[in-house]
């Protein structure tokens, strides 16, 4: 399956051209690369996200830190320990389309992306559960 055309209905075309800022969630979770390993573990646990993004008091986006990430970070250290965090970040624009931005995810695998401006700073962040809500309110029942 090289494309999720196969994988799903056609999207209705006023849906495939949005920008993904219509669907995105901009109250986001994030954490600093100072955090300790045990505020992540909380952070992540209470807003039950799978990533949050690493962010400089100025707002630009460095990093990601994923449950994954995570996970081997409080096996294998201390929680007072401050995190390690994915530094080359994919990321999308708000201004990009919705059906790219859903290519996007299913090519990478990834369960979501930052949306981030010109200057990297964070704007939002956009996942999987964003595109299927999308997809279930706009397509014909």
């Amino acid at each position: 399956m090289d494309t999720p055309k196969k994988a799903l209905p056609p999207l209705p075309q006023a849906l495939s051209e949005l920008p993904i800022s219509r669907f995105m969630e901009t109250k986001v979770a994030t954490v600093t690369p100072s955090t300790s390993i045990e505020v992540a573990m909380q952070i992540l646990l209470n807003k039950e996200v799978t990533s949050v993004p690493v962010v400089t008091d100025s707002g630009k986006c460095v990093g990601i830190l994923s449950e994954k990430d995570l996970m081997l970070l409080a096996a294998t250290q201390s929680r007072t320990d401050k995190i390690k965090f994915t530094e080359d970040v994919d990321f999308v624009r708000a201004d990009e389309k919705f059906k790219d931005v859903l290519v996007k995810l299913y090519k990478t695998q990834r369960k979501s992306f930052p949306v981030l401006n010109i200057h990297k700073q964070l704007e939002g962040m956009i996942a999987r559960r964003d595109i299927l809500k999308a997809i279930y309110f706009y397509s014909e029942k």
